[in-house]
């Protein structure tokens, strides 16, 4: 089994982020991922999301554009 490693605190990213996060809410303003990993290394991206969604999606790499979005840890 990999080593993932943990971030201990919520993180706002605005562009790309790599990591080990729960999930993310989109802040004020809708984006779109061109790239979004999930734990088993999948590729979700493209993909929008509305301002103030919250998604329970263990999240390890993002790239992506329009608003800023917070990923828990």
């Amino acid at each position: 089994m990999a080593t993932i490693p943990v971030n201990p605190s919520a993180v706002k990213a605005t562009a790309s982020i790599e990591g080990a996060y729960a999930g993310f809410t989109v802040a004020n303003a809708a984006i779109t991922f061109s790239a979004l990993k999930d734990s088993t290394g999948t590729d979700l991206g493209p993909i929008t999301f509305p301002a103030g969604v919250t998604v329970p999606l263990f999240v390890t790499s993002a790239s992506f554009s329009g608003g800023p979005a917070i990923f828990y840890p």
